[in-house]
This record gives C-alpha cells, structure tokens and sequence, in this order.
C-alpha cells in the first residue's frame, strides 16, 4: 500500500466521524494520533495533499467537504481542509522499540496489518506494549489475517479482528 493511500485512511477516520456528527447532530471531542516509521510517510500525512487519483476511493460530498484543490489550477493537487487537519497529530514511531513514546489512554487503537511482518514473538511484544497505552475498555483493532487469542492478554473478541481491553 503506498503511503498516500495510508495516510488517506488517517484522515478518513476523522471524516467518518465529522460524518456521524453531521447526522446525528452531537459533538464529539475527539484528536488522531497516527504513526509511522518513515518520515517521509510522516511528512506526507502532515501535508495532506493528494492528486485526484488519490482520492478515487472518497465520495464526491466529502470531496467537497474536506478537501480544497490547489489555487494552481495546473496542478491536479487536494489539500485536506484545516479543521480536519488540525484533528490529526503525526508521530514517529518504531514498534521494535522497547518503549512507545506515546501518551496512555487511548479508545482506540487501529494496528491493521503490521503484525503480519514480525515473528510470533515481536508479535506479542508489539501487543503488550500496544495495550499498555490502551485504556480500559478501549478497543484494539488489527488485520484480517492477525490474531492474539493464543497471547492470553486481558482482552475479549467482540469480532475476529476487534478487541476490548478488560
């Protein structure tokens, strides 16, 4: 997956919750904390621009809602609107590391398709450390094709790929 298309996941995030709050008209306080170990990824996400390919997968109205095109009309380039910009945060991180630098207390925690490229071992370390940032009752996503059921960590299943601190 390219980084582009990643970091567009990111900020996707934060779009279905403007989304939710647009039609079920509350407010929810919220901020996106994403990762990388690249900084090139990084400073990708942190610029928010994206050509049109890029963007194919998002509907038009939210195009139109979260996206400005270049005041260069030469350019067939997308910026991601202040106001969302501002709902994200973006951290250098390597999960090899023996500690995260990130704070406690997260809700969620999305860790799609990373664990599939550590053995067994880092795996559950990656885990553990992942859930030491993970409140209580937070919720723990990974990839299709991941499990930690065989790690006997203080989480239940609610679905194959989702999680919830106890």
């Amino acid at each position: 997956m390219s980084s582009a298309l990643k970091w567009t996941r990111v900020y996707s995030i934060a779009m279905f919750i403007e989304e939710y709050m647009l039609l079920s008209e509350v407010s929810i306080d919220y901020s996106i904390l994403g990762s990388d170990i690249s900084v090139t990824a990084l400073q990708r996400a942190v610029d928010a621009v994206y050509t049109r390919k890029e963007l194919e997968k998002i509907l038009p109205i939210q195009k139109k809602r979260y996206f400005l095109r270049s005041k260069d009309r030469t350019l067939d380039k997308f910026r991601i609107v202040l106001e969302l910009r501002k709902k994200n945060n973006f951290k250098w991180l390597n999960l090899m590391n023996e500690f995260y630098n990130v704070p406690r207390g997260f809700d969620i925690i999305f860790c799609r398709n990373v664990l599939i490229y550590f053995d067994r071992k880092t795996q559950k370390e990656v885990i553990r450390k992942l859930l030491l940032k993970l409140k209580q009752g937070g919720y723990l996503f990974l990839g299709h094709t991941e499990s930690i059921l065989d790690f006997n960590f203080p989480v239940k299943m609610i679905e194959p790929t989702i999680y919830q601190k106890n």
